[in-house]
């Protein structure tokens, strides 16, 4: 076991630290209300809902801090409708949150709100919010199990290779089985062939080299040189709800780091940080956060 520095403590939500805003807030919708996600307003500024990566959050679902009236016996247990929980925000405390399946955080990763009122590592690139996922050697598509939720925006995807390959390639896209599906979408053939970052070709003499993605790649340009080349326009993709499992594909070589997917929505932020390394590839894991709401 390694020591975060954090107790185990398996009683309560606040794990170090106090909330310095705690509010009483009534359930609406039951869906997902689990002691320690991120919830978002409801019908009304007192009503509580469970979080999304579309909307703002505007706190971690209580468990210590609800009055006894409302508390379940355990965290672990769900509220119910009409239930008045306590709604914590602010920064210096650290939460148990969920981290979303699919990811893997480090300690020291930010984490932005996600799905299911769990959230999701991520980085600053570009001024926008990116969904760092790792990925592993997989010659068949590969669904990461990540849904993108309806309504976000992806604006590009970038690769930081950890173990390359002079052969390396990795294709990211949406799972090619749903309905407008592109296992290539994002990324096209993107060379692995050296640790670090991994720039797009985004200016070759042959289109079909060209590694950014058709779901981001509008239509592309040949100049009028006497050596042609060709170079695209950037478009954004905009998220469906119908083609949403993202998925990668690397060539048959030994390979492995994350990738990053550039999205946007109206309320999707920076919500803390990992204070724990935690691998949630598999399954949602818990995780502790320190606060930043």
């Amino acid at each position: 076991m390694v020591d975060t520095g954090y107790p185990t403590n398996t009683g309560n939500i606040v794990q170090r630290g106090e909330p310095p805003v705690v509010l009483e807030k009534k359930v609406e919708t039951a869906a997902n209300m689990y002691p320690g996600r991120l919830v978002k307003r409801g019908t009304t500024d007192f009503d509580a809902v469970v979080g999304d990566a579309i909307a703002p959050p505007t706190g971690w679902l209580g468990y210590e801090h609800t009055s006894d009236n409302y508390r379940k016996d355990a965290k672990s247990t769900i509220q119910t409708i009409n239930d008045y929980v306590a709604v914590l925000s602010g920064s210096g405390f650290a939460v148990s949150a969920k981290l979303a399946a699919g990811f893997n955080a480090t300690k020291g990763d930010k984490l932005c709100n996600w799905t299911a009122g769990q959230v999701a590592p991520c980085a600053i690139v570009h001024g926008s919010i990116a969904l760092k996922v790792p990925y592993t050697k997989k010659t068949s598509e590969f669904d990461t199990t990540i849904d993108l939720p309806s309504g976000m925006i992806v604006h590009d995807a970038f690769v930081y290779s950890v173990v390359a390959d002079a052969s390396g390639t990795i294709d990211i896209g949406i799972l090619s089985s749903e309905s407008g599906g592109d296992a290539d979408g994002f990324l096209d053939g993107e060379a692995l062939a050296a640790t670090g970052w991994v720039a797009h070709n985004m200016v070759d003499a042959t289109a079909a080299n060209i590694t950014l993605g058709l779901l981001l790649d509008e239509v592309q340009i040949k100049d009028a040189t006497s050596t042609p080349v060709y170079t695209p326009i950037m478009q954004h993709h905009k998220c469906d709800g119908t083609a949403t499992s993202l998925s990668y594909t690397t060539s048959d070589h030994t390979q492995s780091g994350y990738f990053y997917v550039l999205v946007s929505s109206p309320g999707l932020e920076i919500v803390g940080k990992a204070a724990e390394t935690v691998d949630a590839t598999a399954a949602a894991a818990d995780i502790v956060v320190e606060s930043a709401l």
